[in-house]
């Protein structure tokens, strides 16, 4: 998770500060708001972030969609973790459990390319807190399916023509750092990522995992 969080960034960070509490900072969210019944959180996504590939070339821009597209892909790979918004996200535990197939029930939807609105069952206090988690990272839609990646009913990730996510080069970035070699079991190469929006304050330029 703390490498696939280095890849993608998250809507906001939480940051330790003093007295055992922690700050919310913007990420790739410079600003939310939250309805009154905490039921509903909406988010403000940065413009102008950009998709890069594992040579630093853009492949596309980051939007709401985005968040939506990673959202849906790991309850349909159900790598695990999705657990951890079931009950938590409006009609989750259904998706996952395929009483609801059709994701756009969800509670996860972009009003526009720019604004991404969470829908809870009920009033969560920790949410905030949930979203660094890597389940949460947004995923490039095009760049997953330019891979062979699909979503729903026909998600198949032992299809030979999925490639998605098996090397450095089937992986779109948007974090601080893009993988420039991954060895299996044993070393992970990651770079700054000069595209990276706030690239000024990221002063370790390269990582060996």
């Amino acid at each position: 998770n703390a490498a696939h969080n280095m890849n993608c960034d998250p809507l906001v960070r939480n940051n330790a500060v003093e007295g055992n509490t922690t700050e919310t900072v913007p990420g790739s969210a410079e600003s939310w708001d939250v309805s009154e019944d905490g039921m509903t959180y909406t988010f403000h996504i940065r413009q102008g972030l950009e998709w890069v590939d594992s040579q630093g070339r853009k492949v596309a821009d980051l939007t709401a969609n985005d968040f939506v597209s990673g959202m849906q892909h790991m309850m349909d790979a159900q790598g695990g973790l999705e657990y951890l918004v079931e009950g938590v996200i409006k009609n989750a535990s259904q998706y996952i459990d395929g009483s609801v197939t059709d994701f756009a029930q969800v509670g996860v939807e972009a009003a526009d390319d720019y604004t991404l609105v969470y829908t809870l069952e009920e009033p969560c206090s920790y949410f905030m807190t949930m979203l660094g988690y890597s389940i949460f990272a947004p995923m490039s839609k095009d760049f997953y399916e330019s891979e062979g990646g699909k979503f729903g009913a026909e998600f198949d990730s032992s299809a030979s023509d999925y490639l998605y996510g098996k090397g450095p080069d089937s992986i779109a970035y948007c974090g601080p750092y893009v993988v420039t070699n991954a060895t299996e079991k044993n070393t992970i190469v990651f770079k700054a990522n000069e595209s990276y929006w706030n690239k000024d304050n990221i002063n370790i330029k390269n990582v060996n995992w």
